[in-house]
């Protein structure tokens, strides 16, 4: 029997769950917010800055980021 590495989806999962957690509470942290829909289109900006930006940002962390702010806009315009 080949090694195999089972249930990578589910790992996946709970990487993606940890990473949106994660940002979340930065982002209340930072902006005083309990939720991404309080958040300023000058703060959605500010994000948006940071994901572009040219420094490392962790594969999981940067799409969390994108789905914030796609969603903010989706739902301010």
């Amino acid at each position: 029997m080949a090694f195999e590495v089972h249930k990578m989806g589910k790992l996946r999962d709970q990487l993606e769950e940890r990473a949106s957690e994660w940002v979340l509470y930065e982002i209340q942290q930072t902006y005083g917010v309990e939720s991404t829909e309080e958040l300023t289109k000058e703060q959605i900006d500010e994000i948006q800055e940071f994901r572009d930006s040219d420094g490392w940002i962790e594969d999981y962390v940067q799409m969390v980021l994108t789905t914030i702010i796609d969603g903010w806009m989706d739902e301010n315009g």
